[in-house]
């Protein structure tokens, strides 16, 4: 069957977001039975036996090469930071929950966009960015007797995604998608390896299986979602995103029992819909990428 290069996109854009989610569910399980600094290291160590590999047989080893060292290391940092927060938030949180927040990133992008990146801030962004940081709240309730300070990790999470966003845009227009993803991984590794002193716990034989798969499926998650953006705009691809909530709410109630109260799935919606809406309609001007 022949489909458009738009739907090609779409269907790309949803099996890497089914593949994230997996991903997620996967470290949650382990989240939940290893310190987070072994989560961190050994989950990214189980993706570059994918990725490396890959990369070598296709674009070369020539691929990594880098020319914005200062952008790399922060784009590393940012990188680490997201994923040492998304962890702790699984380690603590239902996972819809913790992705429902984690969908406010795209709003501090938003926020973030003109200070940073110099673009214009218009006022339907501003409501969007405000609106959906009342999902936040609704999510959070701060206050209440549900609210907890765990419920700030994927805020910052949020934040920190934003930030690695950003420099990835930036870093696009010298170094390429492998490049800009294989050294942020290993910045990852050494900074996470950091925490051996600190205490690691002894893989289970059937945990190491675990950490294969979900590095598996975090590296088909690049390529697919990667590959997804050769086909349909990004603008066009971004509604697609959220179809994590869906998954996220089936796996949390089969493997964990959660699932998220009304007024949750309430801020959920109102998130995401802000988000779609910050996202901008215009045509995006094209920069001189890598491949």
């Amino acid at each position: 069957m022949h489909l458009r290069p738009e739907l090609k996109g779409v269907a790309l854009m949803l099996l890497g977001i089914f593949f994230i989610t997996s991903n997620d569910a996967v470290t949650k399980w382990l989240a939940e039975r290893y310190p987070l600094g072994e989560v961190i290291c050994l989950r990214q160590i189980a993706s570059m036996l994918f990725i490396v590999p890959f990369v070598l047989a296709t674009s070369g080893i020539k691929s990594l090469r880098v020319v914005d060292y200062s952008g790399q290391f922060i784009r590393a940092v940012a990188f680490f930071g997201t994923a040492a927060l998304m962890i702790a938030s699984l380690a603590y949180l239902p996972l819809a929950i913790a992705t429902a927040i984690a969908f406010s990133s795209p709003l501090f992008i938003a926020a973030l966009a003109g200070p940073f990146l110099g673009e214009t801030v218009t006022n339907r962004r501003v409501i969007a960015i405000l609106v959906g940081f009342a999902g936040v709240l609704l999510i959070m309730r701060p206050g209440s007797p549900s609210f907890s300070w765990v419920l700030l990790f994927p805020v910052a999470m949020a934040l920190a995604n934003a930030v690695r966003d950003m420099m990835t845009r930036k870093l696009a227009k010298t170094e390429t998608s492998v490049s800009i993803l294989f050294w942020s991984m290993l910045l990852g590794i050494i900074l996470s390896a950091l925490s051996i002193p600190f205490g690691w716990i002894a893989i289970a034989d059937i945990d190491i299986w675990w950490l294969l798969f979900g590095g598996l499926l975090n590296a088909l998650a690049h390529f697919t979602m990667i590959a997804a953006y050769r086909f349909a705009d990004a603008s066009a691809l971004a509604p697609y995103r959220y179809s994590s909530m869906i998954w996220a709410i089936g796996f949390g109630w089969l493997f964990w029992n959660h699932l998220p109260d009304a007024w949750s799935l309430l801020g959920a919606a109102i998130i995401v819909a802000a988000a779609i809406s910050a996202v901008d309609r215009a045509p995006p001007k094209p920069l001189p990428a890598k491949a």
